[in-house]
């Protein structure tokens, strides 16, 4: 019996040493196949955030491009280049030759961008041209002639323009060609138009006839290369677009493979752990009824472990899965995550706590930007960027600064609360804002003092957030820190500072394009000289001022203003001072007329003002204001001072008895006419 228990503990023994000596040599093999796994992971990883930033690289480019497309701006080539520049150092060789063509025809595109500004300034002087030749035609023509070419003329403008704004703004091949086929038709029929006058007038006034019908020579060929430039562009452009998406299809086939490669290996890995969970559980079998306790211990010191690392990576593998769908709240993996990261007290559930809100953040920011998208206003953005501050983030006290697209400095926009919209006032100058000069983030909780911020109330610490994209600066986001809480970053503070930049580098792409389409329609109907409104504006709010007259049974007067002798001023003082000179007159008529009434540059040196509401004979003595003040005037330009005078025709819209306003306009334009006839310096009324 001795010797039985003996050799029983002997093999008792030697069984424990041999699963001891086998379960440490299973261990320390499990966790250097499980660094080789972490490695290969991390290096999956790694591409594959490399592939997202390439990615996103591409769409700004290809967002800088369409830009540099819509603006001709060189800035936004300069921006492209560099996208371009950091492509080349970020992707790998496969991708440095379409690199290269696309550089190729950027710089194409640059050429023909230029070539383009330049054929509209030969247009623009064309026209120009036109309008000075035709001026000395009707003064030689006279009264019988003068209304046939000024209609020629103006329809031959305003349609021309159309023209222009199709093969300058149309992004269809097949519209620019429709387009210019359509001019080309207006050139011919001008042609024929002013060969049959030509042949009612004197030879003297026939050389006057064909010096018009070169300019209009001239003005057709510069659209036609205008046409010819414009098709070129697009169709370069539409090829480094085929580029671009080239570049994003080859980057998310290669992001895929990771991602093939990446459930590989969590399979790899699978696989393995099975195979020591099944190897483990038969050793632990044969062993019998003796090794229970031993068993127990194992299981609790090494299989239970392994049971959780594979369930952790079962449920990495769904949620990864999980994440290419836009329903990610609901999906089943995300809720085992969420339940795995309450229910684990290690690093384990520190891990899934933290991926599960990277993937909440990821929502609720795609959410934020969504919404963003359909605001049609810059007014709406701040106001649901504030809202998040303030309900989501749990922001106490901020406000939201705009720079201004059309004035200098910058307007609070978004203030919370709306207790402290009495402190708030309006950063006018560059200087008075360290955010807004420097693009840096600027906090007094660091640096006591650091910022001349006088609209701070004095209670407050303040951190100001740049809304920087570039080198450009859109705004401030100011927050406000009672001195009581501390004069430190604290954790909360912190965590609420990086919560608030997320959403801000969310906000400003959409910001971004909206101020551009803002500036673009400004700059669409105002005069660039003056910074009136021009005849565009005056086409687009004709029918809307005849309805609202005649819903109110009012009137509007409507003075047609011309300058004296305008040419001169050009002759003898040069294009500059005629400019300073019409840039005064501007002055006077806008601050001799109210608010709601318009004053227009008509073309040249002539300006069309519509007194809204005008009472009747109001009209006359508005007019006779304005010609005793330019009379009065001395415009001041470079080395000398001149006095001139104005001639105003007078017309009256009523919208009675079918009246058309733009009828009553070229009324008043006759009386100018007659102004003019009359010796100049007066005003006529349209009989």
């Amino acid at each position: 019996m001795k010797q039985q228990l003996n050799a029983v503990f002997v093999l008792t023994l030697a069984t424990v040493l041999l699963l001891s000596a086998f379960a440490v040599w299973r261990i320390k093999d499990f966790d250097n196949r499980r660094i080789r796994l972490l490695a290969s992971s991390q290096q999956i990883q790694n591409g594959l955030d490399n592939n997202f930033a390439n990615t996103r690289a591409i769409g700004v480019m290809r967002s800088h491009l369409r830009m540099y497309m819509n603006s001709g701006e060189s800035e936004k080539m300069l921006l492209v280049h560099r996208d371009v520049e950091q492509l080349k150092k970020t992707l790998g060789p496969a991708y440095q030759d379409e690199l290269v063509n696309f550089h190729k025809m950027l710089e194409v595109l640059d050429v023909r961008m230029r070539s383009l500004r330049h054929n509209s300034l030969t247009t623009f002087k064309a026209e120009s041209d036109i309008m000075a030749i035709s001026s000395s035609l009707m003064h030689g023509a006279g009264p019988e002639y003068f209304f046939v070419i000024q209609q020629l003329n103006s329809q031959t403008c305003l349609k021309h323009h159309h023209f222009y704004g199709q093969l300058t703004m149309s992004g269809q091949i097949g519209n620019i060609e429709s387009a210019l086929q359509e001019e080309s038709e207006l050139f011919v029929e001008i042609d024929r138009m002013l060969m049959d006058l030509a042949q009612k007038f004197p030879p003297e006034l026939q050389k006057i006839v064909h010096e018009l019908r070169d300019a209009y020579y001239e003005l057709d060929e510069s659209v036609t290369t205008i046409a010819s430039i414009r098709i070129h562009t697009l169709r370069t452009q539409s090829k480094m677009m085929e580029i671009l998406d080239t570049l994003e299809s080859s980057i998310a086939a290669d992001s895929l493979q990771q991602n093939e490669a990446s459930h590989t290996l969590m399979a790899d890995s699978l696989s393995l752990a099975r195979k020591d969970i099944s190897l483990m559980y038969s050793s632990l079998i044969l062993t019998g009824i003796f090794f229970v306790l031993i068993a127990l211990l194992l299981n609790h010191g090494m299989v239970t472990p392994l049971v959780r690392f594979v369930e952790l990576l079962q449920n990495v593998t769904h949620l990864l899965t999980g994440l290419r769908t836009r329903e990610v709240s609901g999906d089943e993996n995300f809720k085992q995550l969420a339940r795995m990261a309450n229910t684990q007290h290690n690093e384990i559930g520190d891990v899934a706590r933290s991926l599960e809100n990277l993937v909440r953040r990821l929502r609720d920011l795609a959410l934020f930007r969504h919404a963003i998208e359909n605001d049609q206003t810059s007014s709406e953005i701040f106001q649901r960027l504030g809202r998040i501050f303030s309900d989501k983030i749990g922001i106490e006290s901020f406000i939201i600064y705009e720079r201004q697209i059309d004035k200098p400095g910058m307007k609070g926009v978004c203030v919370y609360p709306e207790s402290i919209i009495e402190t708030v006032s309006n950063i006018k100058e560059k200087s008075k804002c360290r955010a807004w000069r420097t693009g840096a983030m600027v906090s007094s909780l660091e640096i006591p003092d650091i910022c001349d911020c006088n609209h701070v109330p004095p209670e407050m610490e303040v951190i100001c957030l740049p809304m920087q994209i570039g080198t450009h600066v859109m705004g401030v986001v100011q927050l406000l820190i009672p001195i009581e809480n501390g004069n430190s970053m604290n954790t909360s503070l912190q965590t609420n500072l990086d919560e608030a930049k997320y959403y801000i580098a969310e906000t400003l792409p959409v910001l971004q394009s909206r101020q551009l389409a803002t500036k673009l329609k400004c700059m669409a109907t105002e005069d660039s000289l003056t910074g009136l409104f021009n005849r565009r504006y005056l086409e687009l709010s004709l029918d809307r001022l005849s309805v609202a007259t005649q819903r109110r049974n009012s009137q509007i007067g409507i003075l047609m203003c011309d300058v004296d002798y305008f040419k001169s001023v050009n002759d003898d003082y040069g294009h500059d001072a005629g400019d300073e000179v019409l840039l005064q007159l501007a002055r006077i008529l806008t601050r001799h007329t109210r608010e709601m009434d318009l004053v227009i540059r008509f073309g040249g040196e002539e300006f069309l003002i519509l007194l809204v509401d005008c009472k009747e004979n109001k009209a006359m003595a508005m007019g006779e204001r304005l010609r005793q003040a330019v009379e009065a005037h001395e415009f001041r330009i470079p080395r000398c001072t001149l006095y001139k005078t104005i001639s105003i025709g007078v017309a009256n819209f009523t919208g009675k008895e079918n009246q058309e306003i733009r009828d009553v306009i070229k009324e008043a334009d006759v009386a100018l006419y007659q102004a003019k006839q009359d010796g100049r310096n007066r005003i006529v009324q349209s009989a």
